[in-house]
């Protein structure tokens, strides 16, 4: 276990992304979260942005 959780940038929001985004979920907030999200489509850019609140 973790003393805190790791924070994790993801470059481009597409399919292989979305995988990792359910695995990071499945992790749980207290061993891994995501802090940042970039990508050149706006779609799949607010898409990211609605499974981390966070980011918005």
């Amino acid at each position: 276990m973790l003393d805190r959780a790791v924070r994790i940038g993801m470059i481009g929001c597409g399919t292989q992304a979305n995988v990792h985004f359910a695995c990071l979920k499945a992790l749980g907030a207290d061993q891994a979260t995501v802090a940042a999200v970039c990508d050149l489509d706006d779609e799949r850019l607010a898409a990211a942005c609605q499974l981390w609140p966070r980011l918005s």
